[in-house]
């Protein structure tokens, strides 16, 4: 947990213990106080806030993955402007909460995560396309000619609703195999190398509005 606020950490430290997801907890003041610990420490996952002294999360978290980069970093803030989700997005972190996260949205973030998925809250995912389209140029032009199946649109739409493999393979009676199997294609189909890049391909091809990212029923507007 980096974060600069002893008492917040002191916190969320409690909440995770009694959740039995962590085996060790180690915290962190800053960016700099972060990266002496993971060299030191054997450590899987990063809870990191932005605004912090001597490094702030943005930086710490780049330099982070440059020595680790097997390392899961989920950012945790106050902050929701697009310039701060852009940012640690493209530095390479995983998933993004906001404080007032509830610790089952939280606990959620880190097994997604940790099963090398990825987690936006609820309030992330409407400004994901706005901030990839606002700030990156380099986003795939996406081949309209590369068609894509009625069952990976279903699975699309559920990813896009942050639905993890496992709670999409039982709203559409799948295996995880098979939902791992469609993501890849998605990904491969779309040229996309993250979810953003699959919400935006949804949207710009009119599969999903942004209205029905937060509704639970899978649903599409071209059949």
């Amino acid at each position: 947990m980096v974060d600069d606020h002893p008492i917040f950490r002191k916190g969320l430290k409690n909440v995770l213990i009694k959740t039995h997801l962590v085996a060790r907890i180690f915290e962190a003041g800053n960016g700099l106080e972060a990266i002496e610990l993971i060299k030191k420490e054997a450590i899987d996952l990063v809870m990191m806030d932005i605004d912090m002294p001597e490094m702030n999360g943005v930086e710490a978290t780049a330099k982070i993955l440059k020595i680790k980069p097997s390392i899961k970093i989920i950012a945790l803030t106050m902050y929701c402007e697009p310039k701060y989700v852009y940012e640690l997005c493209k530095k390479g972190a995983k998933g993004y909460l906001l404080k007032d996260s509830p610790t089952s949205e939280i606990c959620k973030a880190i097994n997604m995560v940790l099963t090398n998925q990825e987690y936006y809250s609820s309030k992330v995912q409407s400004i994901l396309v706005k901030v990839y389209r606002d700030y990156d140029k380099e986003l795939p032009k996406f081949d309209t000619s590369n068609k894509i199946t009625k069952a990976q649109k279903e699975v699309l739409i559920l990813l896009c609703q942050q639905n993890s493999t496992e709670d999409i393979a039982q709203k559409l009676h799948i295996s995880s195999n098979t939902v791992n199997r469609h993501r890849q294609d998605l990904l491969y189909r779309t040229g996309s190398i993250n979810l953003a890049g699959l919400v935006i391909y949804a949207i710009e091809h009119e599969l999903i509005e942004v209205s029905i990212l937060h509704t639970k029923n899978p649903q599409y507007l071209n059949n």
